[in-house]
């Protein structure tokens, strides 16, 4: 009997995965038709200064920056929802306010990368702040987190608090 329910618990577990992964691919289609129509984000222009093997570290530099800003996103959401339209845009909000820009993206998941946890998360950060210090000669990042990411954000604040100049949650 324990067997059998079992059994029943995985094959609905798998039901469940092969439902959200179509209603995944149908939501990204409904996206490409918009922006195919001129409707989708328009990005500021980006470099990726560091990477691993589930984000990446995209510098949106500032000519005139008097702080460097580490932008944690939230894990389950694209990075272009902070820089959708010039008009609507917090990356040119924090350019226009002399900041230095970074904003840590998450790649999806993959086989190898689909059971990362807080760990990898906080080391992740730990690697962008670093990078980030680094680049701005010793001075540390101030991190904002949003959603998810706020929550990691927050997790590498309590653990390494001295590598970083504050912490702001959305």
């Amino acid at each position: 009997m324990a067997t059998q329910s079992i059994q029943i618990d995985a094959a609905l577990n798998a039901v469940r995965r092969a439902q959200f992964g179509v209603t995944d691919i149908l939501r990204r289609l409904q996206g490409d038709a918009i922006a195919a129509f001129g409707l989708g984000p328009s990005e500021c222009p980006y470099q990726i200064i560091a990477f691993g093997p589930h984000w990446r570290l995209r510098d949106y530099g500032s000519r005139n920056a008097s702080a460097s800003l580490l932008i944690v996103a939230a894990p389950i959401k694209r990075p272009y929802i902070w820089d959708l339209a010039p008009s609507t845009s917090a990356i040119r909000y924090c350019l226009q306010q002399h900041l230095h820009a970074y904003l840590l993206e998450w790649m999806p998941a993959t086989r190898v990368t689909s059971n990362n946890g807080i760990d990898e998360s906080a080391l992740a950060i730990s690697n962008c702040v670093a990078k980030i210090s680094a680049e701005s000669n010793d001075s540390k990042p101030f991190v904002i987190g949003h959603s998810l990411g706020g929550t990691l954000a927050t997790i590498y604040g309590a653990l390494a608090p001295e590598t970083i100049h504050g912490l702001v949650l959305l």
